[in-house]
């Protein structure tokens, strides 16, 4: 349901982005960034429940390690993509406290365009390929993980979809697809919706 909100509102910004557009997406983002944390904190409640049984059951150890594992890679991706967020947030001006934690700069476009889609040669982060490079590598262990079990390799692969798409018959690749022309106030969601993953 919110992913197709995000799309709709998306859709509308390369329109003409209307202080209105920035203010719903500015919404969006945070009650997705609130999502975020909410199941970060109960994940971390099943890890520490998790650890407490090792005493008291031996068999546990080794789904605990492959646990630890699972956590060590998920936080990796986090990281990157709270980093993202963060440096693209700065690099347009911050957050207006006054302002309910606007986003100063939600209207620009050039900045996060630089940062994720132009090389480090040109200037650029290159974020977005890296971006893609990790979270690629992150489905591709989590589908080890998930051994046998079709339905969560089935969903791991649609929650971890970065092929090339056709956009008006022409193909794009996700990079471009996903961040291209889009102001800071369109693709910070994005990014949230990302983590939530």
């Amino acid at each position: 349901m919110i992913n197709m909100m995000y799309l709709v509102l998306t859709a509308m910004l390369a329109l003409n982005v209307s202080k209105d557009i920035l203010l719903v997406l500015h919404k969006l983002d945070q009650g997705m960034t609130k999502t975020v944390n909410t199941v970060a904190k109960g994940t971390e409640n099943i890890y520490r429940s998790f650890e407490a049984q090792l005493e008291d059951n031996p068999r546990a150890v080794e789904p605990w390690e492959v646990a630890k594992e699972v956590r060590k890679q998920t936080n990796d991706v986090f990281g990157l993509l709270s980093k993202t967020r963060t440096d693209l947030i700065d690099l347009t001006g911050g957050v207006d406290e006054e302002e309910d934690g606007r986003l100063k700069g939600a209207d620009n476009r050039d900045i996060p365009e630089n940062y994720l889609l132009n090389d480090k040669s040109i200037g650029g982060q290159g974020a977005a390929k890296e971006i893609k490079a990790q979270l690629t590598s992150y489905r591709d262990y989590l589908l080890t993980v998930a051994g046998d079990d079709d339905n969560l390799k089935n969903e791991l692969n649609q929650a971890f979809d970065f092929s090339d798409v056709q956009q008006e018959g022409k193909k794009m690749t996700w990079e471009m697809a996903t961040f291209s022309e889009l102001p800071l106030a369109g693709i910070i969601p994005f990014v949230t919706d990302l983590q939530s993953r």
